[in-house]
């Protein structure tokens, strides 16, 4: 995604703007110049992860874990709050 948008292949990106800071310094590309809106409640939308019936057992397990564990962090806790 972060790729396509510093190539200019796309103009926007729907994200959280600290996770595209994180991911333009991991690709070593920090200095990117990105701007964002904050999300309002007429724009605000409900994340989700759809899982093909038929996805392994145990990678449904470990995103389970992992949904359950971040729902526990601070971070998402704030991010309920905005």
């Amino acid at each position: 995604m972060l790729n396509l948008l510093i190539n200019g292949r796309v103009d926007l990106i729907y994200s959280d703007p600290n996770n595209v800071k994180i991911g333009l310094k991991a690709i070593n590309q920090p200095d990117v110049a990105i701007r964002y809106k904050n999300i309002t409640l007429e724009n605000q939308r409900v994340g989700y992860i759809a899982i093909n019936k038929n996805s392994d057992e145990k990678l449904v397990t470990q995103l389970q874990r992992a949904a359950a564990k971040f729902s526990k962090t601070p971070e998402y806790y704030r991010l309920l709050d905005e």
